[in-house]
């Protein structure tokens, strides 16, 4: 019996210009057809209508981006209420009810005898604690700032964890804080769902990287209690809190391709301990070298300083993983939709942008940075892509494993360019795992009554030369062709 070939889905929609140097996706793909409501998505609204963004999956909003101008207060509550509120990183201060003295008060202390480091520190900026005290703030105190914290929103994550407003978790006050909160904000909005997160970092500190394989494949066949202590276990000081965050912060971009692998892997830690999964993503390197980044004008070239932006193929596996593995997307460096100015289309705040370089077209030396023509107010450029490839994996699942949510997984036996057969294991992250420390490549499939999804992957070609692969699902045997390291789905009927 002959292999049934199959041709994957494209990635970008063919309407997509690059060039044109301004977010389109919300405007080149079409309303999407398989929206979950179980899977919350967060984007910035800019000029776009809440209407349009919901029609493209969009379904979480931040507390400013809910501030539509035109809109009354009641408008916005209303809209709010709907369950479309997203609590975008209230810091310390807010979450605990503090007061902040201001810079100049900053002093940490700890208790008596105690070192005056992590995690046994408090900020008195904040914590305005006398002199001899043994904690930030006694239990009770976070019980009753537990009980008055709002619950306006279905998506919360907290940032409670760096800067001058860091305080450690283990605290008693945490504790009973959450006891209020947590069960007030979910019990809230019966029928949806509610992810509440301690801040973005928060997690279980597991990676697929740097270690034994099959140390990373055994954790993930553990029960709970056998697994090291963490505070979001059972028991834990943040076990009431239902959502983990996974942090995408890259950094030099030659070591980027466990990122995929590693959601993947996470992906399967939360579900092991029954909680929702973020994908928490900057859209650029945390990585800043002595280079600049070119930006290309039909009038010149702009090299900027600034902070790479991140891969095409990255930033869209992020998004497209996290549809099908996790359970939210809230991203924390993208840029919306604006209204074309022809005259300027791009405009670039230089307040923000210091030390670049301008070469007008034409010329090969740079000239003063008075003369570059694109400096303006409001800063309006698509910051690296990274919003459109973001809507372009939502579009890509909307046609893929958009038409199987809640199906039946399998990963499949597979080979590539006519190798050795590659088993599947089909136990917890056992398959990533095999792929990441081996050849980088896996079939993933999902299957919901007669029609089966089929992702296919390898995040560590090397090449972009096109490979042919293989897989077997139940007595079958598919095959297409992949290059490069971007997902590639599509979708098979069952006669």
């Amino acid at each position: 019996m002959s292999n049934i070939q199959l041709e994957f889905v494209p990635q970008w929609p063919k309407e997509y210009d690059p060039t044109i140097k301004r977010n389109q996706w919300m405007d080149v793909i079409p309303n999407l057809v398989n929206v979950d409501p179980g899977f919350l998505w967060v984007m910035p609204r800019n000029e776009s209508t809440m209407a349009e963004l919901i029609a493209k999956g969009v379904n979480r909003f931040t507390r400013s981006d809910m501030g539509v101008p035109g809109w009354t207060q009641e408008q916005v509550v209303a809209f709010r209420d709907q369950g479309y509120g997203y609590d975008d990183v209230p810091q310390t201060p807010t979450q605990f009810g503090l007061g902040d003295r201001g810079p100049g008060a900053s002093e940490w202390v700890s208790a008596p005898g105690v070192p005056t480091t992590w995690p046994n520190i408090w900020n008195r900026r904040f914590f305005n604690t006398q002199a001899g005290a043994t904690e930030p703030m006694p239990a009770s105190e976070g019980a009753m700032k537990g009980n008055q914290y709002n619950t306006d929103h279905t998506l919360v994550i907290f940032e409670n964890t760096e800067q001058d407003h860091a305080i450690s978790s283990h605290w008693s006050f945490v504790k009973a804080w959450a006891a209020n909160w947590v069960p007030r904000v979910i019990n809230r909005w019966p029928g949806k769902k509610v992810i509440v997160c301690w801040n973005y970092f928060s997690g279980f500190g597991k990676t697929i990287r740097w270690g034994n394989k099959e140390e990373k494949k055994a954790l993930l066949h553990l029960p709970l209690s056998q697994w090291e202590a963490n505070p979001m276990l059972p028991g834990g000081d943040l076990e009431l809190f239902n959502g983990v965050c996974f942090g995408v912060y890259m950094g030099a971009p030659d070591d980027v391709n466990h990122v995929p692998y590693d959601f993947i892997y996470n992906a399967y830690i939360a579900r092991k301990a029954n909680k929702f999964l973020v994908c928490f993503t900057q859209g650029f390197h945390e990585w800043m070298p002595n280079v600049k980044s070119l930006w290309t004008f039909s009038d010149g070239k702009y090299y900027a300083d600034g902070k790479m932006a991140i891969s095409p193929n990255i930033g869209f596996a992020n998004m497209l993983f996290v549809k099908i593995f996790g359970d939210c997307f809230a991203p924390f460096s993208m840029s919306g939709k604006y209204v074309i100015d022809e005259e300027h289309p791009v405009r670039i705040d230089r307040e923000w942008h210091q030390g670049g370089i301008w070469i007008p077209a034409g010329q090969t030396e740079p000239v003063s940075l008075d003369e570059f023509p694109h400096w303006g107010k409001p800063e309006r450029y698509p910051g690296g892509g990274i919003s459109d490839y973001t809507g372009f994996a939502a579009y890509y699942f909307d046609r893929t494993f958009g038409y199987v949510i809640g199906g039946t997984e399998e990963w499949c036996d597979y080979r590539a360019d006519g190798g050795a057969w590659v088993p599947a294991v089909n136990s917890w992250a056992d398959d990533v795992c095999n792929a990441y420390y081996g050849s980088g490549y896996f079939v993933y499939s999902k299957r919901k009554n007669n029609i089966i999804s089929f992702l296919v992957f390898n995040g560590k070609a090397s090449d972009s030369v096109r490979h042919k692969v293989e897989w077997k699902y139940q007595g079958q045997i598919f095959e297409g062709w992949i290059a490069g390291t971007i997902p590639y789905c599509v979708n098979y009927t069952l006669s």
